[in-house]
């Protein structure tokens, strides 16, 4: 259920915005999918390592300050987008601040999820992702018969947030507890056999992946925007070799 609200989201904002603003989408959605995995490599991993055997009552303890690790976490990268995202305006810049802003919820709802399964109970799990799901489907709804285009994708990721933080609050009262951001840095550092080395490695990999793919975009944008520029400069001498490259590219030279 949560990859498939995961995978909706890009499917509405795909089909509702142009190439231009899905790719300043693709941005913000990716350094969620960084953080999230994060979240979980730091945060939510002991829980089903250590705590699936446990009592309740020490369990409830582990998943609070499982909870709480999450909403550390997800405020300090919220505010870094939000920050970066000003900064740099733009439409990128505005889903940066838009995902900056649903970060907490979107990691809160995420260790919800895993404390569900860490103590054998996944139809927590399955009902606090259907709230999310019909949360998103309910504001999608409310935001396409109050415009003609349905939201851009900084109103999308916008209400995306608001129906994860739902879906923690829903969290909060399956479990009966509070996320409790006291206890983060004690939950970190008190299993580092476990959080370090799992952050370690996913830093190392899936880290090294996803921020590969950013750069490649980033370097492959700015390459498109300069090629267009350069081919259309009416210049002088300097310009004609690029100009005589692409009159050669042209299918009908091809074809001759």
């Amino acid at each position: 259920m949560s990859s498939g609200t995961n995978a909706a989201i890009n499917f509405i904002i795909a089909r509702r915005v142009d190439s231009s603003e899905f790719g300043a989408f693709a941005i913000a959605y990716t350094i969620f999918a960084m953080v999230v995995g994060l979240s979980r490599a730091a945060g939510t991993a002991p829980l089903g390592i250590s705590y699936a055997t446990s009592r309740r009552r020490h369990s409830a303890q582990a998943v609070r300050a499982t909870a709480g690790t999450a909403l550390v976490l997800g405020a300090a990268v919220g505010v870094v987008l939000v920050l970066v995202g000003a900064a740099l305006h733009g439409t990128v810049g505005l889903n940066l601040v838009a995902m900056g802003v649903v970060m907490p919820a979107l990691l809160v709802q995420d260790a919800w999820r895993y404390a569900s399964f860490a103590q054998g109970r996944p139809l927590l799990a399955v009902g606090n992702d259907l709230v999310w799901a019909a949360g998103l489907a309910v504001g999608v709804g409310l935001l396409a018969a109050g415009s003609a285009t349905g939201g851009g994708a900084v109103a999308l990721v916008l209400v995306w947030g608001a129906a994860a933080a739902l879906a923690a609050l829903v969290g909060v009262a399956q479990h009966h507890a509070w996320p409790d951001p006291k206890r983060a840095l004690a939950w970190f550092t008190g299993h580092r056999e476990t959080t370090g080395f799992m952050t370690a490695e996913f830093i190392s990999l899936q880290g090294a992946q996803q921020t590969s793919t950013l750069i490649i975009g980033a370097v492959g944008s700015h390459l498109a925007r300069r090629r267009p520029a350069r081919v259309a400069d009416p210049a002088g001498p300097h310009d004609e070799p690029g100009r005589r490259v692409d009159e050669l590219r042209h299918p009908r030279v091809l074809s001759a």
